[in-house]
């Protein structure tokens, strides 16, 4: 990865990134290798921008996203039936920052249940770096991946300020996979293989696969409690981390009360955040999004939350989430 970033070269704001990968020479690795360029304005803003109002998470221009304090972007990736979740290496991002810290993540889901789970994070700037210069920095998977995650995302954190302000820009994300198979391939002089035409499924059969998708994320969700509850604790460790993720809660924009339980213990962390009624859907969804930003800018630890069966029920909700922390 080292040589990756070597291969980088940071663009001004009017230039974005010129990469250079390390196996552009290789006709092997060429033919393993597969990535594509997402520009900024691909990217979902969340909050949108309000032009009445002249607020909101993000605004486009052409192929950039200009971004205010506050919000968040949602850059999905696009995976398909001969490049895989599976073979995702990493994501580069590239963003210019004007002010604060943006945090981003990997994050990934099966595309039937609302479980999400997000890798490690990184910022930009990067330690020791100044506003007004382009950086890119890099994402990986969460690690192990879900049973049947088929689907990704990077999420970016914009920073936070009680006055809405522009942040600075996101300019483009680059997804970069690799099959190593392909490269045996052409190794030995010989093309890869056409896959096969797949057999159209039923609607029958789809109905079923999507039932154990849903099996197995309650699975994965069970395996995550039970790794938290048979860990032993580190009581150094797991009450610096407590203090930590209470404090950052706190400055949060979520009810004080909210936090319900921190449990830490050498390496992971079980938390339960409780989340009051409102008045409308659009709030419940606001509050979903305020843990997400909590979470994403407390640790930089990788995470995955469990919401409520219903998400943006205006009664309340419950939500468990699970830090899967690298020491």
């Amino acid at each position: 990865m080292d040589s990756l970033m070597k291969a980088v070269r940071v663009g001004s704001m009017l230039g974005g990134i010129v990469l250079g990968l390390p196996w552009a020479a290789s006709p092997a690795h060429a033919a393993a290798s597969n990535y594509e360029v997402i520009n900024g304005a691909e990217c979902l803003p969340y909050t949108p921008f309000d032009t009445s109002a002249n607020t909101g998470g993000g605004l486009y221009w052409q192929q950039m996203l200009y971004a205010f304090s506050n919000g968040t972007a949602f850059c999905h990736l696009r995976t398909t039936q001969e490049w895989p979740l599976s073979t995702l290496q990493y994501v580069l991002f590239n963003i210019l920052p004007v002010n604060g810290i943006f945090t981003a993540r990997l994050c990934v889901h099966d595309g039937i249940s609302t479980l999400a789970t997000c890798g490690n994070s990184s910022t930009i700037p990067i330690s020791g770096g100044v506003f007004g210069v382009s950086y890119t920095n890099y994402v990986y998977p969460p690690n192990p991946l879900p049973a049947n995650a088929s689907g990704a995302y990077l999420q970016i954190t914009f920073p936070f300020a009680q006055t809405r302000t522009y942040e600075g820009l996101v300019q483009q994300v680059l997804p970069v996979w690799y099959n190593p198979s392909a490269t045996a391939a052409v190794s030995q002089n010989a093309l890869p293989a056409e896959p096969a035409e797949p057999q159209r499924p039923t609607p029958e059969q789809q109905a079923a696969q999507m039932k154990v998708t849903q099996s197995h994320a309650s699975e994965f969700v069970n395996g995550l409690a039970t790794a938290v509850q048979n860990e032993q604790r580190d009581n150094a460790w797991a009450q610096q981390t407590e203090a930590g993720l209470r404090r950052s809660f706190a400055s949060a924009r979520l009810p004080s009360d909210g936090l319900k339980a921190v449990d830490c213990r050498s390496s992971k962390c079980a938390i339960q955040v409780q989340l009051p009624a409102v008045k409308s859907a659009q709030t419940a969804l606001e509050q979903q999004t305020a843990v997400v930003r909590w979470i994403s800018a407390g640790t930089p630890c990788g995470y995955t939350v469990v919401p409520a069966q219903d998400p943006l029920s205006m009664n309340g909700s419950a939500l468990r989430i699970y830090l899967a922390c690298s020491r």
